[in-house]
């Protein structure tokens, strides 16, 4: 059953559209990944579908509903969860703190779900009651993600989770990843990282300047080495 469907979808910053004539689909619990060099338009097609940016043109549509008008706290009580590119934790908060105010349910539940996110993040655990600028840029990633799970969503947004880290925690994250998907959650992945997202996803878009140019199976796509090289600079 598709989860969420993009149609035409265009994003402008004034008069320059950054994103262009977009359409892709994402099944219940599949793991989708878009691929592009810096500035491809991949984090602008997030945001908006996250509401953070306003839709010039198309429909985004979420569990058969449209969603294009809805401001960003309605997108997410119906599913939608995101972690944004640079992590964006509360760095003056706990990390426990990080949780309990992304967690809009009452106390017991909200102990429920604390729990689970200790138990996918053990080291989270360790540092619960840290300042989330004391920890790790790998931490503050597993946090942020942590943080974007609280409300349990369906369909969790990921913008270049991977981004400035040692290619061990790349590793250690791909792993929490799979758990996350394995538990029936779908995601939506904005990575730079070819290998990376092509060892996650089921399937890709290439984003190059605001426009799709490639889609495919993961595994066709990582035998097929001209789209690295005519697309991503490798």
């Amino acid at each position: 059953m598709t989860l969420l469907a993009i149609t035409d979808l265009e994003v402008r910053y004034g008069s320059i559209a950054a994103v262009r004539g977009v359409s892709l689909a994402v099944g219940e619990g599949e793991r989708v990944a878009l691929l592009g060099a810096n500035g491809a338009g991949k984090s602008t097609l997030l945001k908006a579908l996250m509401g953070l940016l306003p839709v010039a043109a198309g429909m985004v549509s979420f569990q058969g509903r449209s969603v294009s008008s809805l401001a960003v706290e309605r997108r997410a009580a119906l599913g939608l969860g995101y972690a944004p590119e640079g992590r964006r934790v509360f760095p003056g908060m706990s990390v426990l703190e990080n949780l309990e105010v992304a967690c809009p349910v009452g106390p017991s539940e909200r102990r429920r779900r604390i729990e689970e996110a200790f138990d996918l993040f053990p080291r989270l655990a360790e540092r619960a009651d840290a300042n989330a600028w004391r920890l790790s840029g790998g931490e503050q990633q597993m946090l942020a993600i942590a943080r974007a799970l609280m409300s349990k969503p369906a369909l969790l947004l990921l913008d270049e989770p991977t981004l400035g880290l040692a290619a061990g925690l790349r590793a250690e994250l791909g792993a929490k990843l799979e758990k996350i998907a394995a538990a029936g959650t779908a995601v939506l992945l904005a990575e730079q990282s070819v290998d990376f997202a092509l060892g996650f996803a089921q399937r890709a878009h290439i984003m190059r300047t605001g426009v799709i140019v490639k889609s495919g199976e993961t595994t066709a796509l990582r035998q097929d080495t001209s789209f690295t090289e005519a697309f991503l600079g490798r």
